[in-house]
């Protein structure tokens, strides 16, 4: 054998025993609770359980930015709103699709090593098809579908082991309207307004999931009813599965009409004395209260040190036009910790009250060690707001350490609508959406995403059959743009602030080569200096970047990952790409972006 011959042998031999290690990797309790001390991998949604994205590489630095380049192009084939944030495990990258399946790549060049593809049982979901990302334990993959099921496939093939409904579609519609019990399974999933598309969170033998629903909003400048004229809605909840056998354990709902008090850790009705049994939902997912109570879009934190459960909900979809209905309902748009074994609640912080503008609390909490500027330490979950505002609280009880500057312009913020036309800025797109922050736990910096779309509110006086009043909004599109800031966590001042010409959405991703990475809608894919905020490097990835960038390592070598799939709502060049990237030799050639930063 002569030497090519054997190098390409033992090469051989190589690829195979690693593909064998890849198979047989093992994410257990231990290690995902350890998952910080892993920087070549990006195992769960945010990396780590703290939900920071940020990445401890540094070969991708200031000084080696230049030479970025694209590596590899995964296309999924199909056309929608590709906001995948995707997974990887020991050589292994891990991505859903926005109809419900997944595709296991080879992170190192992307070749598929296997694919799910998903088929809906009912004809249509509510929703458009979003996925957010997958989860990994157990030796299985975890996704989420359109139409509300949890699934398990297996890790080293991608066989499905087991499905899972959040919902019950014949049954709970049935429980709201007997006349439509015999209607065809897309009528029902219809009419339930059931989605999901959070990625799922796994820790200590439990899987959770929450559901999010119909949008009532299109990005347009013409009139939009800001809530649904119909009540005919399920509640938001989250639930916790088992796992391996996937066995629903528990399920906590966001609609309940309760004081704020909490004593003992349990909840109290508002009559003085009598307690309230903690909620619970049949898989059919009827309730005492069917309707009402927000969504709960994207994916939780843990804090395994007080195995408490951190998430937040959005606005109530009980109208609160109607003068006689405020919103009393607790645990709308707040953030809310609750125990991960029982799902009892811990505490909770409401940061709008009566919710006329589409505030919900949709990003990712933050856990961080806050440092004060007096030094004191403390442990903190961090929330971005639609309202403009990242709030600091206690982990521990809830209690508000410091809120930061807004970092998007304020108008009218908090105005009731009347008959007169108000614009009112950030609209009900927000300031931060769903896009989750990133933080840099070597200056305390936390950096975020925003959107600038203010909109033109009245409330017009006409009977319907369900409200007594309508609420819409115009969206200001000529004002539409982006933010991304950098804040001090100490005391939320903004250390820098950058405006590009169109929202962000995805996100951002901070690493330890002194870089923040963000997605743009206009396509492209940018690394800003992290202490300044200059743009260092940018990529054209030929459609809306709306998706959280990664990175992870393989044989010694750094990759950035993001999706780019654009949203032709938002009027973005669309596409349904994952797009890799790693260090060449020679400096590549970098396109131009616009955008102003101070």
């Amino acid at each position: 054998m002569n030497c090519t011959k054997f190098l390409r042998s033992l090469a051989t031999v190589l690829i195979l025993c690693w593909a064998s290690i890849a198979q047989s990797v093992s994410i257990d309790d231990e290690r995902l609770e350890n998952l910080a001390n892993e920087p070549t991998q990006w195992i769960t949604f945010g990396r780590d359980l703290s939900q920071q994205r940020f990445s401890p590489l540094s070969q991708i630095n200031k000084h080696t930015i230049a030479r970025l380049s694209p590596t590899w192009i995964f296309q999924t084939g199909e056309k929608a709103f590709y906001q995948i944030n995707p997974i990887v495990a020991e050589g292994r990258l891990y991505t859903s699709l926005p109809s419900g399946g997944v595709t296991a790549l080879n992170g190192a060049n992307g070749e598929v090593i296997w694919s799910y593809r998903h088929k809906a049982k009912s004809a249509s979901a509510c929703c458009k098809d979003s996925n957010f990302g997958v989860s990994l334990a157990y030796g299985m993959v975890y996704s989420t579908t359109p139409e509300g099921n949890l699934l398990a496939l297996d890790s080293k093939n991608g066989d499905l082991i087991w499905s899972s409904p959040l919902v019950d579609y014949k049954q709970s519609v049935t429980a709201l309207d007997p006349t439509i019990e015999s209607e065809t399974s897309h009528t029902l999933n219809m009419v339930s307004n059931i989605s999901i598309s959070m990625a799922p969170l796994v820790y200590q033998g439990r899987i959770y999931v929450g559901v999010t629903g119909k949008s009532d909003h299109k990005i347009t400048d013409t009139p939009i009813e800001v809530f649904p004229t119909t009540r005919r809605l399920i509640n938001g909840f989250l639930v916790a599965f088992n796992a391996h056998t996937g066995r629903r354990l528990w399920t906590w709902n966001s609609n309940e009409i309760v004081n704020t008090g909490v004593a003992n850790g349990r909840l109290e009705t508002q009559t003085p004395g009598k307690t309230l049994e903690k909620p619970t939902l049949s898989q059919s997912g009827s309730h005492d209260s069917k309707i009402g109570g927000g969504w709960i879009a994207t994916t939780p934190s843990i804090d395994p040190s007080s195995d408490t459960i951190f998430f937040g909900t959005g606005k109530d979809f009980y109208d609160p036009t109607e003068e006689d209905l405020p919103d009393r309902r607790s645990f709308t748009n707040s953030l809310v910790a609750l125990d991960s074994t029982t799902g009892d609640l811990r505490w909770h912080f409401k940061e709008v009250d009566r919710n006329l503008w589409g505030y919900d609390v949709s990003s990712p909490p933050l856990l961080f060690d806050w440092v004060s500027t007096s030094r004191t330490i403390k442990k903190a979950v961090a929330q971005a707001s639609n309202t403009g505002w990242i709030y600091i609280l206690d982990r521990n009880d809830g209690t508000l350490l410091a809120r930061s500057q807004p970092f998007v312009p304020q108008e009218n913020l908090f105005m009731e609508p009347k008959s007169k036309a108000v614009q009112i800025s950030p609209g009900s797109a927000g300031a931060v959406s769903w896009s989750p922050l990133s933080f840099d736990p070597r200056t305390g910096d936390i950096f975020v995403t925003a959107t600038h779309l203010p909109e033109i509110y009245i409330r017009e006086s006409r009977t319907t059959p369900h409200n007594q009043t309508t609420l819409t909004a115009t969206r200001v599109l000529n004002e539409a743009a982006g933010r991304i800031a950098s804040i001090d966590s100490s005391d939320g001042r903004i250390r820098w602030l950058v405006r590009t010409e169109q929202p962000i959405i995805g996100g951002s991703l901070a690493t330890s080569g002194d870089l923040v990475f963000v997605g743009h809608a206009d396509g492209y894919l940018t690394a800003y200096d992290s202490s300044n905020g200059k743009q260092l490097w940018s990529f054209l990835c030929g459609a809306g970047v709306n998706a959280p960038p990664i990175s992870f390592s393989i044989n010694g070598e750094q990759f950035i990952a993001v999706a780019a799939g654009g949203d032709r709502k938002l009027h973005e060049y669309s596409g349904n790409s994952l797009i890799a990237f790693k260090l060449t030799e020679t400096p590549f050639a970098q396109p131009g972006m616009d955008g102003e930063y101070r």
